[in-house]
């Protein structure tokens, strides 16, 4: 009669968890950071925008390719040094079943390698990759780059692109650049003196990179740098809408979500929402606006 209770605990905590994170499908889930009254917070919320399940204190985070697990960055502000145990780089379960420190790094931006084994990280100026477990990390910043930022990977995990600056001080450009995961063959997409580049994101199927250019606009470029598309301009929506940043493809390739900072009517006030939109420009749409300033939104199957 006791076993039999148990098993009916184990199936009604299993359908709990089912419950608040739902059955993983086309759509999948989305992780972000959510910020109100200066407190940083890790969600994790259907595509849609429903269900919205926090899952704890962080400042940067990405959702793995299968949704199981999210890498996040979180910093402890009562002691302010990254050797504690509750500052660094993090690995939790989604259905927070397991929560492990992996790295004593700050991460500026986090990427999952499509399998899941790997992690790119941006650090300082510099970006890193390592192993899962925080192991074997390894800087592919190319020699006389600076600020390099926003690495995504390919999708077959080969390539990651990113953006850097290079020729200082004289020639100084951006540039959108791929290069293989073992750091080798370093490629040029196309570079430019005056459009910052920011939220690379490989899609789904590798023949196209997205980008933010100069923080209002969705361009897409093949990976050989032909053939420039303009997804989304700020200009072409309304005058509230402006800052576009952290930009990610869905599993599908058929939505992009981001993140827009949105001015409130007949404010000056701006709030930084969430918002997904398809990849002909079509269907836009704000799927997380309840908190003050949402950033990182990272989508996985």
């Amino acid at each position: 009669m006791h076993l039999h209770r148990i098993k009916i605990l184990i199936v009604i905590t299993a359908l709990a968890l089912i419950a608040a994170y739902g059955c993983l499908g086309p759509n999948g889930k989305i992780a972000y950071i959510g910020t109100e009254e200066s407190n940083k917070e890790l969600y994790v919320m259907n595509a849609d925008g429903s269900n919205k399940v926090k899952i704890g204190n962080a400042s940067v985070a990405c959702i793995s390719p299968d949704s199981s697990k999210i890498a996040y960055f979180k910093w402890d502000d009562n002691v302010g040094s990254l050797q504690n145990d509750n500052t660094g780089i993090f690995v939790t379960d989604t259905r927070r079943q397991g929560n492990t420190k992996i790295a004593e790094h700050e991460a500026r931006q986090l990427s999952w390698s499509p399998d899941g084994s790997k992690i790119a990280f941006v650090n300082g100026d510099q970006f890193l990759t390592m192993n899962e477990d925080g192991s074997n990390i390894t800087r592919l910043s190319p020699a006389g780059t600076m600020m390099s930022r926003w690495p995504t990977w390919s999708p077959d995990g080969m390539k990651i692109a990113f953006a850097c600056w290079s020729g200082y001080p004289d020639d100084l450009v951006m540039g959108l650049h791929t290069i293989n995961a073992d750091g080798s063959n370093l490629q040029l997409v196309f570079n430019t003196t005056g459009n910052q580049i920011g939220g690379i994101a490989w899609s789904p199927d590798g023949n196209t990179i997205a980008y933010i250019a100069s923080m209002d606009k969705i361009v897409t470029i093949n990976t050989d740098g032909s053939d420039k598309k303009t997804i989304l301009a700020c200009a072409d929506v309304d005058d509230t809408t402006s800052i576009l940043k952290y930009l990610m493809w869905s599993p599908d390739g058929k939505r992009m979500v981001f993140t827009a900072d949105y001015k409130m009517a007949g404010s000056l006030t701006t709030h930084i929402h969430i918002c997904t939109i398809n990849t002909d420009g079509s269907g836009l749409k704000i799927i997380a606006d309840n908190l003050q300033s949402d950033a990182f939104p990272s989508w996985g199957s």
